[in-house]
């Protein structure tokens, strides 16, 4: 009877490592597939969290973009502006001594000036009657001035 124990417990002993082996062995193979799946899913979340930073990079490039547009058009604006109102000033004050014509009589009565009206198709044309020495030429003066 102690033989018959004895190989009953062997026989156990044997089935016991046979089923942690096989419970190991199934155990190790199910991490495996958990480890894939896990590496799977998050790969898939990195490369839609890829796509999603991408498409808000460049959605934020265009904004900027658009702004930096408009801040150049608007500049160019006030740039222009500025350059035709500068010009009206130097051309109206090229003008206004052009319309003004030094008439003297003689030298006694003093100077007498008229202005042109610019109404008159005249007034655009260069004065007429004029002694040499009796007044100098028109200057024409730019003045550049910085902002």
């Amino acid at each position: 009877m102690g033989n018959q124990c004895y190989e009953l417990q062997r026989r156990r002993l044997q089935e016991l490592k046979r089923r942690s082996a096989a419970g190991r062995l199934q155990a190790w193979w199910r991490g495996t597939l958990v480890r894939r799946t896990l590496l799977v899913a998050a790969l898939r979340a990195w490369t839609i969290q890829r796509w999603w930073r991408g498409l808000r990079w460049r959605r934020r490039c265009a904004l900027r973009r658009g702004l930096l547009q408009v801040y150049a058009v608007q500049e160019l604006g006030a740039v222009r502006l500025q350059s035709w109102f500068r010009m009206w000033q130097c051309h109206r004050g090229y003008c206004r001594p052009r319309g003004t014509v030094c008439l003297s009589r003689d030298p006694q009565s003093g100077f007498r000036f008229q202005i042109q009206d610019r109404q008159d198709p005249r007034a655009l044309q260069p004065p007429q009657a004029r002694r040499p020495g009796d007044a100098p030429d028109l200057e024409f003066r730019v003045e550049i001035l910085s902002v």
